[in-house]
């Protein structure tokens, strides 16, 4: 009799297993997987937003880094020609020829620091050209030594993070970069010009000094100038050719430092 009423609270319990508890447990069960499933959907896009966005950055610092490159030829070009000022200085100017030196003043350029200004124009004009997102073009501080010419920008780039078209977060980055460039043609033309200056300002016949200098110095290949009243124009050539936009064509062009010294 015992065995019979064990058997029907086994039978009892088994029952109450199966109606109760067994479907309170696959409830749980298809709310955990729904929630796994909601919750897939709010990282997954969010995810794939942050893939694009970081190869969207690569993109623009490969951008970023190829225009600095391709602006410092048409900088250098433009730096020498316009005798290595941005500006006009307080030596003032002899036509195209910017005064580096006269009786009464010291005007010697500031050769890194100017740099700056030429390529920071050209390079600001491929920033306007990226259509993708907005690059902003005052964004750089511009250090350049003997050797190299290095871009730090003051703020780093953003690229909105987003999740079923709503921004969620900001993929933020820092485009800087690098690139090799020698100053040291410009350097030398500079402290030979002032040895120029110092050694023939108080000459009696000023021409010949300054040829006499140019010959003992073994600079005839490269350096000429015109004697225009009492203002001598040099040109300097460096040995080098640069690539520059002319009219929208790309062209080849020698690279000739133009500065002049009056004396007068």
């Amino acid at each position: 009799m015992n065995k019979l009423k064990n058997n029907k609270k086994g039978l009892d319990y088994a029952v109450l297993l199966a109606l109760v508890v067994l479907p309170l447990s696959l409830f749980f069960l298809v709310f955990r997987i729904n929630g796994l499933i909601d919750e897939t959907r709010y990282i997954g896009p969010t995810q794939f937003s942050m893939l694009d966005d970081a190869q969207e950055a690569e993109k623009i610092m490969l951008y970023i880094d190829q225009s600095a490159k391709n602006s410092i030829e048409p900088s250098l070009f433009k730096f020498a020609s316009n005798g290595f000022f941005y500006d006009i200085n307080e030596c003032g100017n002899y036509g195209r020829y910017i005064i580096w030196q006269t009786k009464d003043k010291e005007c010697y350029p500031d050769i890194y620091n100017n740099f700056s200004y030429f390529f920071k124009e050209e390079f600001s004009k491929y920033l306007n050209n990226y259509t993708r997102i907005k690059l902003p073009k005052d964004n750089y501080v511009i250090i350049t030594s003997k050797n190299s010419l290095n871009g730090y920008p003051i703020k780093d780039l953003s690229l909105d993070i987003e999740n079923k078209k709503y921004k969620v977060g900001d993929y933020l980055f820092t485009p800087y970069f690098t690139q090799k460039i020698d100053f040291e043609e410009f350097e030398k033309t500079a402290e030979m010009s002032k040895m120029i200056f110092n050694r023939c300002a108080d000459a009696n016949e000023t021409e010949e000094c300054i040829n006499s200098e140019i010959i003992s110095n073994r600079l005839v290949d490269r350096w000429s100038f015109e004697f225009d009243n009492y203002v001598a124009l040099f040109n300097v050539i460096t040995g080098k050719n640069v690539e520059v936009y002319d009219n929208n064509k790309l062209e080849q062009k020698e690279l000739v430092i133009m500065f002049g010294l009056d004396f007068s």
